[in-house]
């Protein structure tokens, strides 16, 4: 039986922070003028100011998950070398352009923090002589391990993320709330948590880092989630909120 794990979590701007959790936001604001065109008849029109403001962009920075320790080591030909790490799930590389390294027989230590899923570190030799020797780890646990002469132009080496604590996630990061008459309330953007973790994880209490500018639709707190569940709240800016 799963023990009952409880997280005191609190919102951070647009993000849940908690144990290994996340944090950030971003937003923006931009105050247009506009006045409504006159109809054919001037002299049944009044001028009415329509000032609008942009409610902005709601961002979660992307959330943490769970840590995997990578040692790469090259050989003395560093500049023929490069790799980078592939999610199947979300059919992408981590990194938007391959790392390289700067010196002969370099070793190379990163912690990343990646959602549970199947990946691979993909490698690759400019000569065709392989290269990168390299140990993936989750904790104590070796998930992959391979030698510089196990692949020639390129290789790639799987691995599967496990979730091993209640892990919150959220979706989708950006909420672009779009434009909203100044002092007027708006229905609002909707984001989720899920727990996508094991056990079972509390939310406790929440907070905004802009709250005359954001404000929220929480659940009922506290609320508990067990593996799988998830919640939806909503984000809106209020009546009075001001750029």
């Amino acid at each position: 039986m799963m023990k009952k794990k409880t997280i005191t979590m609190r919102w951070l701007g647009a993000v849940l922070v908690g144990v290994m959790l996340m944090s950030g936001i971003g937003l923006s604001a931009l105050a247009q003028n506009k006045v409504r065109r006159a109809p054919a008849d001037p002299a049944t029109f009044e001028k009415i100011p329509a000032n609008r403001l942009n409610a902005g962009t709601f961002t979660v920075n992307r959330a943490t998950g769970e840590a995997v320790d990578i040692t790469l080591q090259v050989d003395f030909w560093a500049s023929e070398a490069s790799w980078n790490i592939w999610s199947y799930d979300a059919a992408a590389y981590l990194y938007g352009f391959n790392q390289g390294f700067a010196l002969a027989n370099q070793v190379v230590n990163v912690t990343e923090y990646l959602s549970p899923g199947d990946y691979s570190i993909d490698v690759w030799d400019d000569f065709g002589d392989g290269g990168i020797s390299g140990i993936v780890k989750q904790g104590t646990t070796t998930l992959v391990q391979w030698f510089n002469d196990d692949y020639l132009s390129f290789g790639y080496f799987d691995f599967t993320v496990v979730a091993t604590v209640p892990r919150l996630e959220i979706t989708p990061l950006v909420l672009d709330l779009g434009q909203r008459p100044i002092d007027a309330w708006r229905k609002p953007g909707v984001f989720t948590l899920t727990n996508t973790g094991t056990g079972s994880v509390t939310v406790n209490a929440s907070e905004l880092d802009a709250p005359a500018f954001f404000a929220l639709n929480n659940p009922t707190l506290p609320i508990t989630l067990e593996e799988g569940e998830s919640v939806e709240v909503g984000v809106y800016t209020p009546g009075d909120a001001t750029p």
